[in-house]
């Protein structure tokens, strides 16, 4: 839910948060409630769109598989800039970087996400994301759904 209030980066903090959370504790309901269906993946390898619950739970385990073969402990995102669009539309841009412990696994990298206000929930409809270092990382974001051209 959206209170009045909230600012763009209030939502986008959240947002990534639980995003966060879903990933690091393998929590599919978590992760399926912040992202919508349709949704674009992209990467400097390619583009996918997600349209079944199939291809979001795909998508889901290849990044958490590929997050555990890579000894991920910690996802460390920060929202860098998050503007409103409209009153349902907010697209926001961060910095990732995955850790075991304190270690730095691979480059930190940005992500530009498009979230849409669905159901009185903020869910991501886009999300670009700028690994330039680690091509198992992209083929994991790229794993599920049909090819864009």
């Amino acid at each position: 839910m959206t209170a009045p209030e909230d600012t763009a980066q209030m939502i986008a903090d959240n947002w990534t948060e639980r995003i966060r959370l879903s990933l690091l504790n393998d929590d599919i309901t978590l992760f399926e409630a912040r992202m919508a269906l349709p949704c674009d993946i992209e990467t400097f390898d390619g583009q996918k769109h997600l349209t079944t619950s199939e291809d979001r739970e795909d998508f889901f385990q290849a990044v958490c598989a590929y997050h555990k073969k890579s000894g991920v402990s910690e996802i460390d995102r920060h929202v860098l800039e998050a503007v409103f669009n409209d009153t349902e539309k907010i697209t926001l841009a961060c910095e990732t970087r995955l850790l075991n412990g304190t270690a730095l696994l691979q480059d930190p990298y940005p992500v530009f996400s498009i979230l849409k206000l669905t159901d009185g929930c903020w869910k991501v409809v886009k999300m670009t994301f700028a690994i330039t270092d680690r091509n198992d990382h992209n083929a994991a974001l790229l794993s599920a759904g049909k090819q864009r051209n």
